[in-house]
């Protein structure tokens, strides 16, 4: 029971329409404390993350409301190993 509680939120934040264009957003780390994602950025290479950003929040907000909480922002850093791509991490709070 308790992998799809995690399965199914994850599952909907991938096929939302949160993802960005090209490619899709990847969750790489989730419990119910929080959420990583990793999305494809390209205007954070100019240092504007905004709109990035904020599909991030929305699909960390969808994640962590399933389990009864919110979102919070903790921490977006770029990813060495990928052009654009960002990583963005959220704890669920009460």
């Amino acid at each position: 029971m308790r992998n799809s509680r995690v399965v199914l939120p994850i599952a909907a934040i991938v096929l939302s329409g949160c993802a960005t264009e090209g490619k899709p957003p990847q969750v790489l780390s989730s419990t119910q404390a929080g959420i990583e994602l990793a999305l494809w950025c390209p205007d954070a290479l100019d240092g504007d993350d905004r709109q990035c950003r904020q599909k991030a929040a929305d699909m960390a907000q969808m994640y962590c409301l399933h389990n009864g909480r919110h979102a919070q922002y903790l921490r977006s850093e770029q990813m060495v190993d990928q052009n654009a791509r960002v990583l963005f991490a959220f704890n669920c709070v009460r």
